[in-house]
């Protein structure tokens, strides 16, 4: 009869206390108890209750303060989530503890067995007593846990009545349980290493010789399979490290929001998903499985058991990352979701299918049909050899990742669709996996480097400027759309795949590559010149100057005549700082909702300066504005429909084909626009913009007509790391210090959309954008060659709050408005000089400053529905008390200080201006009155203070990325309402 688990269980705690099992039960039962570590350590974080870091158990056990422990529970109280806290603490005394101790026992059984076979004694570090008291260490950490999760269930189910020894009792039994645990790994640890480096007394039996060979091996393993630890390293940096990938889970998953139909393709969505990961999971395992059975020319010596069995799993783990990387995004995925919500079940069901199919790979791979005689490293001399009698036919490893990963593309270019970006990162990489590992299987079975010789092509290429594809482009034809572009990019992978599968069939010689080679390139390059075409060039209008600007500007204000009953008369120079597509949607909702404040919010709003994400946003809303006119209702749908775009998923899509492509053909020598007009992610990028928003594909100097607030793009030259500013008018470095005038440089317009994505262009996921064009000094001198000047990358590197440029335009407002513009005031003009006085006696100059995070931790405590109540603001000229750093400071203080220096500048910007703009009022004799209600009433800004920041508090996931979920969409334009609505409110009813 079949034994119950418990008696299973029984038996395996039996057999380690009596040291009766043998290596290979041990194994199993240590990797199997591994597992159940990580699975549930992985459910741990998907039903801990930390939404945005506030409340986890941990946090609340740790706590020491009654009153902390308390808030922590009416957190979770009030949202929901008391019952996922007493899940977490029952699943981990149920699963992850004794999972852990039994791990860390039959780590100890081995260890004393090899340590034993070492010596062939019972004494030392292996002897009886040091493993019974490693026993008892874990035994005491497994007692205590149960004792610190049984006062810690208690805790979080007392009433208010219960004694306030509950709280200290359990702070002081989670530390000790923490210590115990940790006591017990370290020990694990010292005996590990005790073991590995042979750390024997001089009198024992010398293992040292044995030791260092398996060092040697493990080491040539590693090194074999560095081209798929690099793929997993990407991967694994893109699935966790941005919440981009999170929040892009979200939008996979259905919404209250959502029409019935949707479901069917978030479903295909999913599934498509989960294949890419079994590819990607199974190249992984592949090609490092095939590099590690070739045999080194002249080795003489076999692998020892240790490295055989190091070989054999470390191919399987790698093949497990995958899985392990997307379940625990997940599980960081529905951490964050609100109680009830509906995305909830898929996500959860979605974990359990991943976790299904990371066993069910594990069982492939283990115990799939091969010759177990044939060895796992070091056995065969040639590729043939390696693989034949694996049961292997990596055949479709060739064709079935690149396939699937158009089909993914093409999938999510549909409206019933939701974004793909984890499907795309996935199977693309599972595309690379296979290129780079059949690549590195040749490189290591011919002895030549293909891989190095490739990246000595690119790099030539680049040198020679010939791959040169990302040069700012300045053609007036808008971009295609995305399925007629996709077309074009299939037309280009579909020979690509069939010279993949032609050369992975046969061991092909020198002569048959060239054979096959030379047919697909003439193909690839037939491709491209059926798409080329030369560009059309935007026509440049001629542009003012900043002070011939300002004056026009002034003077027009000062020719009106107040309205009956209007005093005071506010105009605004505005700021809107970096952040993708948050702060791109919440400085596009912000401007949306201050025009619908102020009806004359353009003619009184002299410039926008922006950088990053909010030269998206600001670019939006002027497309959005002439698309909508003077209808509210239209201009918002038009900002959400900006908000919603998916430029993500095709732009990591052009990153991983498109791109690599490119980087290997002389594009430079046949095509008349850069990469042929279809090779390079920008054309996606922009295109995605434009396809959200046509009118983006109007000319950045065009659009402003005289009559709507001048913008001011900043991006950041990569060469000088100075600013460079594309603007409606004509940028003076006398004026804007170092900055060169872009459009002038050019001597053409930029779409709105090149513009934004010159000043957006993300580190690594944007292309760095080339600059050919005239000299920055000799802009707009049309007898100058232009060649390659500069590139560009993202604005925020100089500055990510754009309040400098604010600031030189708030200087020169000062400049004009008392007198020293010759073209507002000139001499002997008494009525020109009657009309600015009286200008100034009524004009009330506020700064607005656009920020999409919450920056200062204070503000939000003190202020968390509106933005004008400045009590317990911290001042930004405050220097910022941070501790010393500890941490190998000799090493990292040089890079941590060059970052921090970037986010000090924009601090110290954020200053300068708040400074400048009250020197200002000032100087107009004006007095600031701070309201003592958020964001005041209407005629607040004309007498309140000269500066009103909007911050977009962290309430929600709003990742820093190219896509925005419909949850971090509505939170954002709650966030926008309670901000900005009670000034609405109060004009409308002035």
């Amino acid at each position: 009869m079949a034994s119950s688990p418990l008696s299973a269980l029984r038996s395996v705690l039996r057999g380690l206390a009596t040291q009766t099992l043998n290596a290979r039960a041990i194994g199993r039962i240590l990797g199997l108890s591994v597992l159940i570590v990580l699975a549930t350590a992985v459910a741990l974080s998907a039903i801990d209750p930390t939404p945005r870091g506030i409340g986890s158990v941990y946090g609340f056990a740790l706590a020491d303060d009654l009153r902390q422990q308390s808030a922590i529970l009416d957190f979770w109280r009030q949202n929901g989530l008391a019952h996922r806290a007493r899940l977490f603490v029952i699943l981990e005394t149920l699963a992850l503890a004794p999972a852990a101790a039994i791990a860390l026992l039959s780590f100890g059984v081995r260890l004393r067995q090899l340590l034993a076979h070492d010596r062939g004694t019972e004494s030392g570090p292996g002897a009886r007593p040091t493993f019974v008291w490693f026993c008892l260490l874990v035994f005491a950490a497994l007692l205590v846990t149960l004792a610190a999760n049984l006062l810690t269930l208690l805790a979080i189910s007392r009433a208010a009545s219960t004694p306030g020894w509950i709280a200290q009792g359990t702070h002081v039994a989670q530390w000790i349980k923490l210590c115990l645990w940790g006591l017990a790994v370290v020990y694990a640890g010292l005996w590990f290493a005790h073991w590995y480096f042979a750390l024997d007394p001089p009198d024992a039996p010398d293992p040292a010789n044995t030791r260092s060979r398996m060092r040697a091996d493990i080491a040539d393993i590693l090194w074999r399979s560095k081209f798929a630890i690099a793929i997993l390293v990407a991967h694994g940096a893109l699935v966790l490290l941005m919440d981009q990938t999170r929040d892009g889970l979200v939008r996979q998953v259905p919404d209250a929001a959502d029409p019935p139909g949707m479901q069917w393709g978030m479903l295909l969505g999913l599934l498509l998903t989960a294949a890419a990961l079994w590819l990607l999971a199974y190249a992984s395992w592949l090609w490092p499985r095939l590099l590690l059975r070739l045999a080194t020319p002249g080795r003489e010596r076999a692998p020892g058991t240790s490295s055989i069995a190091f070989a054999t799993w470390w191919a399987r783990i790698l093949g497990l990352a995958p899985f392990g990387a997307v379940s625990l995004a997940i599980a960081w995925t529905l951490r964050d979701q609100p109680a009830g919500s509906p995305g909830t079940r898929w996500l959860a069901g979605f974990l359990v299918g991943i976790g299904v199919l990371a066993m069910l790979y594990l069982s492939v791979v283990t115990f799939r049909r091969h010759d177990p005689s044939a060895g796992y490293y070091q056995t065969k001399p040639g590729a043939e050899e390696a693989r034949a009698d694996m049961g292997l036919r990596p055949f479709w490893v060739a064709w079935a990742p690149p396939l699937l990963f158009m089909l993914v593309r093409l999938t999510s270019l549909q409206s019933w669709t939701p974004p793909l970006a984890l499907g795309v990162i996935t199977s693309g990489l599972a595309a690379w996996a296979g290129i780079v590992g059949w690549v590195a299987y040749l490189s290591r079975r011919n002895a030549v480097p293909y891989l190095f010789a490739a990246f000595g092509v690119y790099a030539l290429f680049g040198i020679l400027g010939w791959s040169e594809v990302h040069g700012i482009r300045t053609d007036r034809a808008p971009e295609a759309a995305d399925l007629a572009r996709f077309l074009w990019t299939a037309a280009l992978g579909l020979p690509c795949v069939a010279l993949a599968c032609w050369l992975y069939r046969r061991d092909v010689p020198s002569r048959g590559w060239l054979a096959i080679g030379v047919p697909v390139l003439l193909a690839i390059i037939a491709v491209l010149k059926l798409h080329d075409r030369p560009p059309q060039t935007l026509a440049l209008p001629e542009r003012p100057s900043l002070e011939g600007a300002v004056a026009q500007w002034l003077g027009e204000l000062a020719r009106q005549e107040p309205r009956p009953g209007e005093g005071a008369l506010p105009v605004y120079v505005i700021s809107a700082e970096g952040g993708g597509i948050r702060s791109a949607y919440w400085t596009a909702s912000i401007l949306a909702r201050l025009k619908g404040i102020d009806p004359d919010f353009d003619q009184r709003t002299f410039a926008i300066s922006a950088v990053s994400g909010g030269a998206l946003g600001v670019a939006a809303f002027r497309s959005c504005e002439l698309e909508a006119g003077a209808d509210a209702a239209r201009l918002q749908g038009c900002v959400d429909r900006m908000g919603g775009a998916d430029l993500w998923t095709q732009l990591l899509g052009g990153l991983l084909f498109e791109d690599a492509l490119a980087s290997a053909l002389p594009t430079s020598l046949f095509c008349r626009s850069p990469g042929c007009g279809l090779l390079g992610r920008s054309y996606w990028f922009e295109g995605a913009i434009e396809g959200a928003v046509p009118r983006m594909a109007t000319g950045l100097a065009a659009s402003g007509d005289g009559r709507r607030p001048h913008l001011l793009l900043t991006v950041t030259r990569v060469e000088t790391g100075e600013r460079w500013i594309q603007s409606d008018l004509a940028i003076d470095w006398r004026v804007f210090p170092a900055a060169c005038d872009v459009l002038g440089m050019l001597g053409s317009d930029l779409r709105l959309s090149t513009a934004a994505h010159n000043s957006s262009r993300f580190p690594y996921t944007n292309p760095v954008g080339a600059l050919y064009g005239s000299h920055c000094t000799d802009a707009g001198d049309k007898g100058r060659a232009h060649a390659l000047r500069a590139r560009l990358q993202d604005g925020g590197y100089f500055d990510d709050s754009a309040a400098s440029t604010s600031s030189d335009i708030l200087r020169m407002i000062d400049h004009c408005l008392f007198g020293r513009c010759g073209a507002l005031s000139p001499p002997g003009d008494a009525e020109a000089a009657l009309r600015l006085e009286r200008l100034r006696a009524r004009l009330r100059p506020i700064v607005i400053a656009i920020r999409n995070e919450d920056r200062f931790a204070q503000e939000a405590a003190h202020d968390p529905e509106g933005s004008c109540n400045e009590a317990g603001r911290r001042d930004p000229a405050l220097p910022r008390d941070r501790s010393p750093s500890r941490v190998v400071p000799a090493l990292l203080s040089s890079p941590v200080t060059l970052y921090q220096t970037r986010e000090a500048h924009m601090h110290a910007f954020d200053a300068q201006i708040a400074a400048e703009a009250y020197q200002m009022w000032d100087r107009l004799g004006l007095t600031a009155q701070p309201s003592a209600t958020p964001c005041g009433s209407f005629a607040n800004w004309a007498a309140d203070r000269p500066i009103h920041r909007f911050d977009l508090v962290a309430d929600g996931l709003y990742p820093s990325g190219w896509v925005l979920s419909k949850s971090a969409m509505n939170g954002i334009r709650r966030q926008a309402d309670s901000k900005v609505g009670a000034t609405a409110a109060a004009a409308a009813a002035q």
